[in-house]
C-alpha cells in the first residue's frame, strides 16, 4: 500500500511536472499568469483535485518557490548532466588530444542546448532574477552544480593536454566564459539562421578535416581556453 507521504510526494511532482509543460505551451509574458491551480491540478498525471494542490501548497507564493526550484534542478538539464561524463571518459583515454577533447565536448554541449527545452524556461526565468531573490539564488545554485562537476574536469584535461591556467585566470574564470559563450551564441544562433551554427571555420592553425565538423561555440571556445592558458 502507497504510504500517505508517498501519495503526497507524487501528487506534488505530477502538478509541478504539468505545470512545466503548460508553460512550454506558451512560454511568453507572465511565465506565472498561466499557472493556475485548478489547471495545473487537471493536467496532472493523473489528474488531481484543486483541494489537492491547496494542501500542498497552501498559497501561490509557496507554489511559485517550489516551481522555481523545480525547473533549476539539474534534473531538467540533461546536457549538463551528460558533459561531465563525455569528458571524464575523454581524459581517461589512452588517445587523449586536447584538440580532439575542446571540439567533442563542445559540439555535444552546443547541440544539446539546442535540444533542451529546459534552456527556454532558464531564459525566462533569468528576465524576472533583478526582481526576485529566490530566482536570482535558484539561478545561481544551478551555475554552482555544474561548476562543481566541471572544474576537477576541466583540471584535469588541462593537465593532461600539458597546460596551465595563465595567470590571473583561474578554472573558475574560464568555467563561467565557456556557460556565457555556449548560452549567448545559443540565443543568437535560435534567431538568426544566417549564423553557421554547426558548420564553422575550425581555430586558426586547425585544418578542416571531413568528419570533424566545428559548431561555432567549440571554434570560439578552443581560442578562448587557449588565450587563457599556456603551456607547462
Amino acid at each position: 500500500m502507497v504510504s500517505k507521504q508517498a501519495a503526497r510526494e507524487a501528487s506534488r511532482r505530477a502538478m509541478l511536472k504539468a505545470a512545466a509543460q503548460i508553460l512550454r505551451e506558451s512560454p511568453v509574458g507572465d511565465i506565472f499568469s498561466e499557472l493556475k491551480p485548478v489547471e495545473v491540478a487537471k493536467r496532472a498525471d493523473p489528474p488531481r483535485t484543486t483541494g489537492s494542490f491547496y494542501n500542498i501548497w497552501p498559497t501561490q507564493r509557496d507554489f511559485r518557490s517550489a516551481f522555481v526550484d523545480y525547473l533549476l534542478s539539474l534534473d531538467h538539464f540533461r546536457i549538463d548532466r551528460d558533459i561531465p561524463k563525455i569528458v571524464n571518459d575523454m581524459v581517461g583515454s589512452p588517445e587523449f588530444e586536447l584538440t580532439e577533447a575542446v571540439r567533442t565536448a563542445a559540439n555535444k554541449y552546443f547541440k544539446g542546448l539546442a535540444r533542451d527545452g529546459s534552456m527556454r524556461m532558464q531564459m525566462a526565468l533569468w528576465a524576472k532574477a533583478e526582481d526576485d531573490p529566490h530566482i536570482r539564488a535558484r539561478l545561481k545554485g544551478l551555475y554552482d552544480e555544474v561548476g562543481d562537476q566541471m572544474l576537477p574536469l576541466y583540471e584535469d584535461m588541462l593537465s593532461r593536454g600539458n597546460r596551465r591556467m595563465r595567470d590571473p585566470h583561474t578554472t573558475q574564470t574560464l568555467a563561467v566564459s565557456l556557460v556565457g559563450l555556449a548560452e549567448g551564441l545559443h540565443v543568437r544562433c535560435q534567431v538568426d539562421p544566417a549564423i553557421p551554427r554547426d558548420d564553422f571555420d575550425p581555430p586558426p592553425g586547425i585544418p578542416r578535416e571531413p568528419g570533424f565538423p566545428w559548431s561555432i561555440f567549440a571554434s570560439i571556445a578552443y581560442e578562448l581556453i587557449m588565450q587563457m592558458t599556456e603551456p607547462t
